[in-house]
């Protein structure tokens, strides 16, 4: 089922806004930002990684995935979570386009309005770099789309973000099996838990 949710040969949407609230007991203090949500696709939409970040900083904030969308796409849905402006709003997204066979121009214009919206709310941008997810890949098409995910990746870190370092979460390329939820794409719970704490780590060292 997880493969059919992939926008590869172009499956339905589906979006879901989480509310991802802190659970109390997390390491805060004053300087910790107050709301902070989340734009991105299948990956974010359970909001699991945002949960977790709530429950490390003590923040608040909802979480907007849309399952199989790419960047664009997220982006015209960006506004459902901007009111009230957040603190921080966290972008990951790009693995559907890179599957898709969207040309690099477009998915960088896509991530960047995203990333201006966001900064034009007032808010600071934590972006996440495409995964490792070379597991999920058809064998025909890896090294295509390998080359395809980096690109996309270096363009993300040369962007005037802040960058989640993701490269933990993987072995060779793929998701560590501990961290794959059995697909070869999605995170399990421990993976969704890893993810929240490397992006807390980043808003708030």
């Amino acid at each position: 089922m997880r493969r059919a949710l992939l926008a590869i040969g172009g499956a339905a949407m589906v979006a879901a806004i989480v509310i991802a609230s802190g659970g109390g007991g997390g390491e805060t203090d004053a300087k910790a930002p107050g709301r902070i949500v989340a734009l991105g696709d299948s990956h974010t939409q359970t909001g699991a990684y945002l949960r977790e970040v709530h429950r490390r900083l003590g923040s608040t904030g909802e979480a907007l995935g849309i399952v199989g969308a790419g960047a664009a796409a997220i982006s015209r849905r960006s506004g459902e979570v901007m009111r009230p402006a957040p603190d921080v709003v966290i972008v990951a997204a790009g693995v559907n386009d890179v599957a898709s066979g969207r040309a690099l121009a477009d998915i960088t214009e896509a991530l960047g309005n995203m990333y201006t919206a966001a900064k034009a709310a007032g808010a600071r941008v934590v972006a996440v770099p495409v995964m490792p997810w070379a597991g999920y890949m058809p064998a025909a098409r890896r090294a295509q789309l390998t080359a395809d995910t980096a690109a996309v990746n270096a363009w993300i870190r040369a962007a005037d973000v802040d960058v989640v370092p993701v490269a933990s979460l993987g072995r060779n390329g793929s998701l560590r099996r501990e961290y794959d939820a059995g697909d070869g794409l999605h995170l399990n719970a421990s993976g969704q838990r890893q993810l929240g704490a490397l992006i807390a780590k980043v808003i708030h060292p």
